[in-house]
């Protein structure tokens, strides 16, 4: 058995499964034979072209027309599935204020190059093609296993992915390219490019006291690592390791790791001794370093090649957390490895696009993209489970002007319920006004709906007419209440009502869309009050329930017409009475409908009502 960190082999625990899915959203086309995809600590996404070409797609994912770098003339001429050509781009991590980037390619001479350019003076989106300086050139004996890959370390230093100079089963010499020590092909190097001319040897690289292996080497053993990369957080590094014809590996090193790993190619393919080769100079299993997953070949119509990915470490799917994602260049078949919690890993495949995904790469937030070459397309890597995860928002009503009692139901759908929302609003009183929700389900996945709240136009102020007693207010509206006093008259939900009573008249309308306005105060003085012969009414009980009992003190003989009339002013009942000192009687009323009525008592000299309540 290879040597293991402690870990237990992927592949052995079907046990463990993991609840996401992948999925993946269009972000960018236009590309030609897409390689690689790297930030420059900002919004942008730069995109390696394999024909010598590195474009920028801009913080609103538009793709500027004119390359930042152009260097077509100097990298080999690629088609097909040639694996040379500008293969590479790593930023220096001061980019910012030094400008410097490298590449790695295969120039016309067919041999690796990593070269350092600068950015342009004026203009961040331009390169300056003759800031060139060559800091390594590696001798290739073929056109494939060009590894490819270059990134910069937690530390610092400069990595270089360097496949074994291809062929078949590294035929190169007794050991095979992978295993000679005295060769940088079938290796990880590990390079200074900020001091020495043009590099120097990090003075804690693990084979810097080692004559019989070369300086540079950080680990021994790989076949094509066609894409490593650093976590973004942990620091550890991910290698995707291309197999021959029957293994794909991932492979691991952790961030306290001080090198020297030897993941055992060309003696094992995976987990598993290469048969096709002869491995009587191949040490003892102990002493290389096996895959923590591996997926097995199934010709060209199954995985077959692989592309190493990264670790998710973005904001946007928190169910994706800590994953490693990778996937297959022959099929599309999405993979994901991660701890199983006991120091162990897990993984499984997780998608299947039929997509020939020919790399991924990092946004400065640690959102992952991926790259298909073919038809030259950029993918943003998404949570299938986040993905699903919706909120709408069903406008039930909305607030008249000057008013918040705006209705609105928020409801959420899809990924791992139950819910909650933010921010925390009253949904049956919203002000009119922009207002963005968030959802987050149970896995931590969130999804953002946005609304706008209108306030409804109130109707025109009404404008009362008066006539005598009888009070009009337009008839434009759909619905009508009349105030006595600032308090509403029961019944009286007509445009026209008739006063009984001096006092202060105004009406409440409503608009056709439900809102209300109302008029302005008129008072009105009755003539009810000019019975000077009298002296005292009194009507008993009020509210009554059958019968009234009317008592009227007079000081002279006086003549009235008793009246009994409704809301609107409706004569129901009409007696006369003479009365020379006093009236007493009672009158019934157990006919009436429960409500409002007035009582008038009339003489020559004018009128008095009372507002008189059946219940």
């Amino acid at each position: 058995m290879k040597k293991l960190y402690a870990f237990f082999l992927l592949g052995f625990f079907p046990y463990f499964t993991f609840a996401q899915t992948i999925e993946l959203e269009q972000y960018a086309t236009g590309f030609l034979s897409p390689v690689d995809i790297t930030n420059a600590g900002d919004d942008r996404l730069f995109v390696v072209e394999r024909s010598g070409r590195i474009k920028i797609i801009d913080e609103n994912a538009i793709v500027i027309s004119t390359p930042f770098l152009d260097i077509d003339n100097l990298v080999t001429q690629t088609s097909g599935q040639n694996e040379q050509g500008l293969l590479g781009l790593a930023f220096h991590p001061d980019y910012i204020n030094n400008g410097y980037f490298f590449v790695n390619y295969i120039g016309n001479d067919e041999d690796t190059y990593i070269v350092r350019y600068s950015r342009d003076a004026s203009d961040s989106n331009l390169a300056d093609p003759n800031s060139a300086l060559t800091i390594l050139k590696i001798d290739q004996p073929t056109w494939n296993h060009n590894g490819g890959c270059i990134k910069f370390g937690p530390d610092g230093y400069l990595y270089v992915g360097m496949g074994d100079g291809g062929s078949g089963n590294d035929p190169w010499g007794t050991w095979g390219n992978g295993q000679n020590t005295q060769t940088m092909l079938g290796k990880i190097l590990r390079i200074d490019i900020d001091n020495g001319s043009p590099y120097s040897i990090p003075s804690d690289n693990p084979f810097i006291n080692d004559a019989n292996v070369l300086d540079e080497i950080w680990a021994i053993g790989v076949r094509n690592p066609w894409r490593f990369s650093f976590d973004k957080q942990t620091g550890d590094l991910w290698i995707g390791d291309v197999g021959q014809n029957a293994w794909e590996e991932i492979d691991f090193q952790p961030a306290n790791s001080p090198g020297g790993e030897n993941y055992g190619w060309r003696c094992y393919e995976g987990n598993h001794l290469n048969g096709n080769v002869n491995t009587s100079n191949c040490g003892s299993s102990d002493e290389y370093v096996s895959p923590i997953y591996e997926v097995q070949h199934s010709g060209f119509s199954g995985p077959c090649s692989i592309t190493g990915g990264f670790v998710y470490r973005g904001e946007d799917y928190p169910d994706l957390e800590g994953i490693y994602i990778f996937a297959d260049y022959c099929t599309g078949e999405f993979f994901t490895v991660a701890s199983d919690g006991s120091g162990g890993w897990v993984g499984q495949e997780v998608a299947d696009f039929n997509y020939d995904i020919s790399t991924f790469g990092e946004d400065v937030d640690g959102e992952i993209y991926c790259a298909r070459m073919g038809q030259g397309r950029i993918y943003k890597v998404v949570s299938g489970a986040c993905a699903s995860l919706t909120a709408s928002a069903n406008i039930i009503s909305e607030p008249c002007e000057g008013e918040t009692n705006g209705v609105v139901q928020i409801a959420g759908a899809g990924g791992t319920p139950p819910y909650t929302y933010l921010p925390n609003l009253d949904l049956n009183n919203l002000a009119a006004d922009d207002y963005n929700i968030t959802i987050t389900d149970n896995a931590g996945c969130t999804s953002t709906e946005s609304f706008t709240i209108n306030s409804l136009t109130l109707p025109p102020v009404p404008i009362i007419s008066v006539n005598d007693n009888l009070l009009t207010a337009p008839n434009t509206y759909t619905a009508y209440q009349w105030l006595f006093n600032g308090q509403p008259i029961i019944g009286a939900t007509n445009e026209v009502f008739t006063a009984f009573e001096s006092g202060n008249y105004s009406v409440i309308v409503t608009g056709g869309n439900g809102c209300t306005n109302t008029s302005s105060v008129t008072s009105v003085t009755t003539n009810i009050e000019n019975i000077p012969s009298l002296n005292k009414v009194t009507i008993t009980p009020n509210p009554f329930d059958k019968d009234i009992f009317i008592e009227i003190l007079v000081n002279k003989t006086v003549d009235l017409q008793l009246e009994i009339l409704d809301i609107n002013g409706k004569l129901l009942i009409s007696k006369n009475i003479s009365i020379q000192d006093k009236f007493s009687g009672s009158l019934n009323l157990e006919h009436l409908s429960v409500g409002v009525y007035y009582l008038n008592l009339k003489s020559e000299r004018g009128t008095i009502a009372r507002k008189i309540i059946k219940q």
